[in-house]
């Protein structure tokens, strides 16, 4: 085997590209965000790159390579060529890394910021690395705080999209969020406001969401009734607003702004 640096460009990747035959499925998305992640000038030259065999097939760099002609950058990159043939069934077998693994940041921290920055781009991208080391210096601090005060995990109270919620309206300044998401994960309902409590009841009958999957949209739909239920605006209403695409969008935007706008 020999292994080298090389600047890879868009032409080069095709080439490459056409002697693929015994790859897996090509997955767009993740494609997509290694383009991006390239153009925002983030790429890192590891040792993870390029894997070729002596028959001239391409054994290991699909995605990255599709990311290289998509971008149409070119970026330097580990190139492993004269492989054995059929070292392609032990290439990727390895435990794969979490990004709590990758940045050390506390996993349910983690978890909040992988869904803001769901919720601010408008699609399922992961974050890169960077991405999520620069949202963690506007909202770390709350969430690994929440999490210290309230490591109570209840299904539906302490999802995602109710701790996403919680430290967005904290930063805002409702200091009062804290103390009823730890009464709400201890179920002590009696000593929380009206709407939260509504919040409840939804929860518990199982219509907090039109979506029974508890997946992405499931958790859009609890983050925007949580940061509604525990505003304190809110704290006397019984009902919760309808929740249209229209609605969802304005969330959205309201998180992409909101990010943009908190001081590092």
């Amino acid at each position: 085997m020999k292994q080298s640096i090389e600047v890879i460009t868009p032409l080069m990747a095709a080439q490459m590209l056409s002697a693929n035959p015994i790859n897996r499925k090509k997955r767009q998305g993740w494609i997509n965000d290694l383009s991006d992640l390239i153009l925002r000038g983030e790429w890192k030259c590891t040792h993870q790159g390029i894997a070729i065999s002596k028959s001239g097939y391409l054994l290991d760099g699909q995605h990255r390579l599709e990311a290289i002609v998509k971008s149409g950058a070119s970026v330097p990159m580990s190139v492993s060529r004269e492989l054995d043939d059929d070292s392609f069934s032990v290439i990727d077998r390895g435990i794969t890394r979490t990004m709590a693994d990758c940045t050390r940041i506390p996993k349910m921290t983690v978890e909040v910021i992988n869904f803001l920055h769901y919720m601010s781009c408008g699609r399922a991208s992961k974050p890169t690395a960077q991405q999520v080391f620069e949202i963690y210096k506007k909202v770390g601090a709350v969430a690994d705080e929440l999490h210290l005060y309230a490591p109570t995990r209840t299904k539906t109270f302490a999802s995602v999209g109710v701790r996403s919620a919680i430290v967005i309206l904290t930063i805002a300044g409702q200091t009062k969020c804290f103390e009823y998401y730890r009464k709400l994960t201890l179920s002590e309902f009696d000593e929380l406001p009206q709407i939260i409590n509504v919040f409840v009841k939804k929860a518990v009958s199982g219509t907090i969401t039109s979506d029974k999957s508890n997946g992405g949209v499931a958790q859009v739909e609890i983050f925007c009734k949580a940061l509604f239920a525990f505003s304190h605006l809110n704290a006397n209403k019984t009902k919760f607003p309808h929740l249209d695409a229209d609605f969802i969008k304005a969330k959205r935007e309201f998180v992409s702004s909101f990010l943009l706008r908190i001081d590092l």
